[in-house]
């Protein structure tokens, strides 16, 4: 799921309901104005992030698992980075 910095937090403050359209068109120009400062936060599938944080083009602030990422296992929780419990977003 992609989701910009405004819409994640109308998500957080109860502005937006969940299934309210506020994502982009795609991975690809999502990232694109990722990386070139036009959009400052993103929701990104670990599959698309991975070779952008590596490659030190992305900073990963945390992951929305329950656990940490065997792939990134220096990245932490959305619970140890921020306390919150219950934003567990994937399976």
């Amino acid at each position: 799921m992609l989701v910009t910095a405004a819409c994640w937090s109308a998500l957080c403050q109860g502005d937006r309901h969940p299934g309210d359209p506020c994502r982009v068109q795609g991975s690809a120009p999502a990232i694109t104005d990722l990386i070139a400062g036009s959009t400052q936060f993103m929701l990104l599938p670990l599959s698309d992030a991975q070779p952008l944080i590596k490659g030190g083009k992305l900073k990963a602030l945390a992951i929305t698992s329950a656990k940490r990422s065997t792939l990134l296992p220096e990245i932490p929780t959305i619970k140890e980075a921020t306390g919150m419990s219950s934003l567990e977003m994937g399976a």
